[in-house]
């Protein structure tokens, strides 16, 4: 059937336009079938909100019990159409239509509250249903049923927004609002993939309202609406639940679930109750004119004459004549019967069972309990390697980081950009670089070319056009041998890209025929240009080791006058008539034996020569500090050579490439002073961008060590020399988020877990209430991502553009997150989303804005402190629990300022007190920031969002 079905529109149905136009593109024998399907399901979804024709104060005015019986009449009769295709039930659904359609507007002109309209929508929809019901049986009226299918559905949307947006604040409510309402379409939408998948018939009516997890705002009404209906009382006075409204809220559960029965009756009783009830018992005159209480009591005693009580198949007579009369006598003596041998028989167990537990608690006593085995104490062995799996919550931080490099290279910065991540040893920096490296080169993303990177900018650098990335990997420690670090780096990123060149499928491997050999061709001849001197010397070397070779194997001796006329003869003689000699008349001496001692002699002599020259041969091989000594002291301008190649192997990777350079706190002052400064002068690019893993404090000092004479005359004690470096080589840079204590216990307990497979040993003081009495263990840690993380986080991020009606802030962002659900998908969701909003930049400038005075006249640091103020705000959402931004905004000044101050704050965070009271004089570590004002104004002196000790040791240690 799917072949005959139209394509539904991408992205689901969002109006009832769009729902009827596919409708009616729809072939003539589906197109009523489905659009009574479609009809029915949404107006059951609307049910519930008939709640809300009781708000408004007035718990029962006569209004809301008629539109609730009006809308539980047409959505009941149907159903019941669906199933029994007749004339008199056709008629019936006119009649019910007409009914809600009537209660509505009466509803509507009652109140005019939005409560008041979601009622009145939820009656419109199931007026909808009734008349593409009614519809139904004229195959002429097929486009009637598609309107009313689309009114059904736009109807139930509406209901829905209102409902949500009436429930929630008013900073909320239009978030509310188009949730809600997309709950509703995206259901329809899996209703008409549903019809798309298989025949749908009027008789496939038992399927579950909402295909996934029902909706907060649904539920509520729901919960609501039952409650008040079962408590509900006759019109006329009565106990509480009395009004018998229970016959429709069981039946509404029944359909809720998608069950064939109602009432808890078999399907035959179950099937002639809803004709009944459709047909308004049988068609009888006044039936549905009654007072609503009324009919649910006449419901109510057709439902219980249903359910005849039925003897249990245990105790039936065993024998039963096929024809005459019944003996009533005789098959009450058996049941009789029956009932005493299984009293007689259940007294026999009883005591059977009682001799059993006294023998067992005998044997108990009179005999010691087993000894538990001696219990082994042991850890498994743990490698400390760099992982990409998650077990500390820090990918939300790596994506983060990572499509803040996308928008810096679709931006099209000149320089491209470099990022600095630090953090002490050992704290995780490398599993961070695994994870970004997985995220920017997975196949999920494409390699765009320049045009596509300026069409992706034009769109809005939405996620779907994130550039895939060549990522290099450097080791700084592994390279440290090299003095001169920017050989092995032009090496590693030529390397990564002649491998990406195979990568991206089709369109790149159609060009990668050509180019991958173009590439490495290119490299080659650069090689030996570069590499002239040292293979000159070479080819000399080895030239003067064949020389002395037959010197010295006895053919001529350096001592004998005419030695160097023989070494001419011999190796220029052939091609230069000059240094030929005349040959010598044969020695008769000459013999197979002095022949063969002299062939040995000239093999031994090359060996040895071999053998004492390799090291100083090997000096001069391509990427050896020698090589790289020789050309540099040769060429006019070495590094600008090797800029161009390293410029033109960026060119042919036609994608941004990502350097990840880690363990550069591994590495002596010199090298990491060469790599950075080489980095920051000579191969920055737009399409290249650098992030450096290094402990801070380490990168500070070794500039501190090579620049120790400028130390005293540069810098100052907030931002000595080594800071103002870091300052000029990165863009941004941000320590790694710092780990709870409560993420640092669970991940101890998950390295102490033995593998699948293993018991876990548990001493007797270590277990636990709960293991003990159910043996559970905890479970591992929720921050290590399910395997369909991916897609929930894309789906989630859909749902926050779908939601969001304003500019995303902060505020907004919070309430989006309310909106979702507080998890930690919604949450990694809105932060993603959030640095993606031209808002956020602006709240960022305006908070910033307010500390002009404490700013420096510098355009550089100002950027960095706007850069770093923004991955703060992320690491607020993705943490769960983001600080005001006051606060934020006062560190952030302070950290990229300031950075030796915040250092000191961070080891100990009660200084901050020093600041608040003005006494920083009183600590010698803080003596040389005392007195200074705008340090004091951005610490916050008796100022609301002012820093505080616990704001310091969250922000810095994480507590």
């Amino acid at each position: 059937m799917a072949d005959d079905i139209p394509a539904i529109p991408e992205g689901g149905f969002t109006s009832g336009g769009q729902l009827k136009a596919w409708l009616d593109r729809l072939p003539a024998e589906h197109k009523a079938p489905i659009a009574l399907f479609i009809a029915t399901q949404a107006a059951l979804r609307a049910l519930p909100l008939a709640n809300l024709a009781f708000e408004d104060g007035n718990r029962e005015p006569e209004w809301s019990r008629a539109l609730t019986m009006a809308v539980f009449r047409a959505n009941a009769i149907s159903r019941a159409a669906r199933k029994y295709p007749a004339s008199e039930i056709g008629n019936a659904a006119a009649a019910a239509s007409s009914s809600a359609a009537a209660s509505s507007a009466a509803s509507a002109s009652a109140a005019a509250s939005a409560a008041s309209s979601s009622a009145s929508s939820a009656a419109y929809a199931a007026d909808a249903a009734a008349d593409a019901t009614a519809a139904y049986a004229d195959a002429a009226a097929a486009a009637r049923a598609a309107r009313a299918a689309a009114y059904a559905a736009d109807a139930a949307a509406s209901a829905a927004a209102s409902s949500a947006a009436a429930a929630s604040s008013a900073s909320a409510a239009a978030y509310a609002a188009r949730a809600a309402a997309a709950d509703v379409w995206n259901e329809t939408t899996a209703d008409a993939h549903l019809a798309a998948r298989r025949e749908i018939t009027r008789r496939d009516i038992d399927f579950p309202l909402w295909s996934g997890k029902q909706p907060a705002w649904w539920l509520k009404e729901w919960r609501s609406l039952r409650s008040r209906l079962n408590a509900l009382g006759v019109r006329k006075g009565g106990g509480a639940g009395s009004g018998n409204w229970k016959v429709w809220t069981d039946w509404y559960a029944a359909r809720i679930e998608g069950k064939a029965t109602s009432w808890g009756s078999s399907t035959n009783q179950s099937d002639e109750l809803e004709r009944r009830i459709a047909l308004g018992d049988h068609g009888r005159s006044g039936f549905w004119e009654q007072e609503p209480e009324d009919i649910n009591a006449e419901i109510a005693k057709w439902i219980a004459e249903a359910r005849s009580p039925e003897l249990p198949p245990e105790i039936l007579p065993t024998t039963r004549k096929r024809s005459g009369k019944k003996n009533p006598a005789s098959a009450l003596e058996n049941v009789h019967e029956q009932l005493k041998d299984l009293v007689d028989t259940a007294a026999r167990q009883e005591e059977t069972v009682g001799a059993l537990r006294q023998s067992a608690e005998k044997t108990l006593n009179e005999t010691d309990p087993p000894k538990p085995p001696p219990a082994t104490e042991a850890t498994p062995i743990l490698t400390d390697e760099a992982t990409a799996v998650d077990r500390l919550g820090r990918a939300p931080f790596a994506r983060a980081l990572a499509e803040r490099m996308d928008r810096v290279w679709l931006n099209g910065a000149a320089e491209g950009f470099a990022a600095h991540l630090h953090g002490p040893w050992g704290s995780g920096k490398s599993s961070v670089f695994r994870m970004m490296e997985n995220i920017l080169s997975t196949k999920a993303r494409r390699f765009l070319t320049p045009d596509a990177r300026r069409a992706a900018a034009r769109l809005g650098n939405g996620a779907d056009d994130a550039p895939r990335w060549v990522v290099v990997r450097f080791n700084a420690w592994q390279n440290e041998r090299h003095k001169l670090p920017w050989w092995p780096l032009v090496r590693e990123v030529n390397r990564a890209v002649g491998g990406s060149l195979w990568e991206g499928g089709w369109p790149r491997w159609k060009t990668a025929f050509w180019r991958w050999p173009l590439h490495w061709g290119s490299w080659l001849t650069w090689r030996g240009v570069s590499d002239f001197p040292h293979l000159l010397l070479t080819a000399l070397g080895l030239l003067l080791l064949a020389a002395l070779a037959w010197a010295f194997s006895g053919e001529a001796k350096p001592a004998d006058p005419g030695f160097l006329l023989t070494l001419a003869d011999r190796f220029l003689g052939d091609h230069f008539p000059l240094f030929k000699l005349p040959e010598k008349p044969p020695s008769p001496f000459d013999g197979s034996v002095a022949a063969l001692s002299g062939g040995v002699a000239k093999v031994l002599a090359f060996l040895g020569g071999v053998i004492a020259l390799g090291p100083i041969l090997q000096r001069f091989m391509f990427g050896s500090e020698g090589a790289a000594k020789i050309y540099s002291d040769l060429a006019s301008d070495p590094l600008l050579t090797l800029k161009r190649q390293f410029t033109r192997i960026v060119r042919r990777a036609r994608a941004p490439v990502a350097i990840f350079i880690d363990d550069l706190d591994r590495c002596n002052a010199e090298f990491v002073c060469n790599l950075l400064e080489g980095i920051q002068s000579t191969f920055r690019n737009s399409d290249v961008a650098y992030v450096v893993a290094a402990d801070r404090f380490w990168v500070k000092s070794s500039f501190e060590q090579r620049y120790e004479k400028f130390g005293e005359s540069v810098g100052d004690a907030g931002q000595p020399l080594g800071y103002l470096f870091l300052d000029k080589l990165f863009q941004l840079s941000i320590p790694l988020p710092i780990l709870s204590r409560a993420t640092v216990e669970q991940y101890l307990k998950d390295l102490l877990r033995p593998p699948p497979g293993e018991k876990e040993f548990v001493s007797a003081n270590s277990e636990s209430a709960d293991e003990k009495t159910t043996g559970i263990h905890p479970t591992p840690s929720p921050s290590a991502p399910a395997p369909d993380y991916e897609a929930e986080l894309k789906t989630a991020r859909e749902r926050v553009r779908s939601l969001k009606s304003g500019p995303l802030t902060q505020q907004s962002g919070e309430a989006l997150i309310a909106e979702l659900g507080d998890t930690h998908v919604s949450r990694e969701a809105v932060a993603l989303e959030f640095a993606r909003s031209e808002a956020a930049v602006a709240e960022a400038k305006h908070v910033l804005h307010e500390y002009d005075e404490c700013m420096p006249a510098n355009p550089r640091v100002m950027k960095r402190m706007l850069n770093a103020f923004g991955l703060r705000q992320q690491i607020g959402f993705i943490g769960g629990d983001p600080l005001p931004l006051g606060v934020v905004a006062r560190w952030t000044i302070l950290e990229q300022r300031w950075p030796a101050l915040a250092d000191l704050l961070g080891e100990k965070p009660s200084r901050i007190i020093a600041f608040q009271k003005d006494n920083a004089e009183d600590d010698s570590a803080l003596a040389p920031f005392a007195g200074n004002r705008e340090i004091i104004t951005v610490v916050g002196l008796n100022a609301a969002d002012a820093l505080t000790e616990a704001h310091v040791a969250r922000l810095a240690k994480g507590e």
